[in-house]
């Protein structure tokens, strides 16, 4: 069975909620979390990188058998840690994350801009 967002969403609230995140913190302590599970998901991405040869496509790296699982183990775990801190962290200030993707969406959807050395720029920006 595939569990969408909203249902992961309520099992690590129930999780967090076990293990007394939601009642013994804070909205900045868990910012915090968001940000050490941000620094070691990047620093995962850079170590994946530094195996990169400039010639391959990075999907071509990820599929390289010698790589694959060093990505899901370490990328993936990162990401998906990400995505629990900042679910917890939307609980903490009273937010539905949900919620909150649906307004970043609406607020993007019909964004104008470039591409510049790989990162998008909004056309108020350029």
């Amino acid at each position: 069975m595939i569990m969408m967002f909203e249902q992961l969403q309520d099992k690590i609230l129930d999780w967090a909620m076990v293990k007394g995140i939601t009642s013994n913190s804070t909205p900045l302590k868990q910012l915090e979390k968001t940000q050490e599970e941000l620094n070691e998901t990047k620093e995962a991405l850079i170590n994946l990188e530094s195996l990169n040869d400039p010639a391959l496509p990075f999907a071509e790296l990820v599929n390289d058998p010698r790589i694959k699982a060093r990505y899901e183990d370490d990328l993936a775990d990162g990401i998906g840690d990400m995505l629990v801190t900042i679910i917890i962290l939307a609980e903490l200030a009273e937010l539905d994350a949900v919620s909150c993707l649906r307004l970043a969406y609406d607020e993007i959807k019909e964004r104008k801009g470039e591409m510049r050395d790989g990162l998008f720029v909004k056309e108020e920006n350029l």
